[in-house]
């Protein structure tokens, strides 16, 4: 590769690893070009991309931007699934993928910067979606005003229920 074309691949896999909310490191090796074609599909779905990178070009880009911790998950056949949505989606589909296809041997990830296990990837992608993270989350938060609200309409439930039966006690 020349050296221009190589800086330029650089500065692209930068431009990625920056707009990126996850990147997952895997391993293909072994995988057809259909089952290739099969995952970028299912990766479409969750607004992420999947692409083969060179590793030396990898180290510079992320070096470029200072991610340290990365060396282990840059060797062998290397590729990067870059996830531009939400990161708990991406990392649930690659992850799913993978224990479908066991060629595809997930290595490690960056999310907001901070570099993870493919065991810490593997939980993350177990915590289900963000959208369901913020409704548990409002759930809880709801939860104490409901019964605050209940225990004060209680009193007045209760005198409404015995002027009821007064009045049709009198008729």
């Amino acid at each position: 590769m020349l050296k221009d074309r190589k800086l330029k691949v650089v500065k692209e896999l930068e431009d990625r690893f920056k707009s990126s909310s996850v990147v997952v490191f895997g391993e293909y090796r072994g995988m057809t070009v259909k089952e290739l074609d099969s995952l970028r599909t299912e990766l479409e779905k969750v607004n992420a991309i999947f692409k083969v990178v060179k590793n030396t070009l990898a180290r510079i880009a992320l070096r470029n931007l200072n991610i340290e911790g990365f060396d282990e998950m840059t060797s062998g056949p290397t590729s990067c699934t870059f996830g531009s949505g939400d990161a708990i989606a991406t990392a649930k589909a690659i992850n799913d993928y993978a224990a479908l296809n066991k060629l595809l041997v997930l290595k490690g990830g960056i999310v907001s910067n901070k570099v993870m296990t493919a065991g810490e990837l593997r939980d993350l992608s177990k915590t289900g979606s963000v959208s369901a993270i913020y409704t548990k989350m409002l759930g809880t938060m709801q939860q104490p005003i409901y019964g605050m609200m209940n225990a004060l309409n209680h009193p007045i439930r209760a005198l409404v229920n015995v002027l009821s039966q007064i009045s049709k006690n009198k008729n």
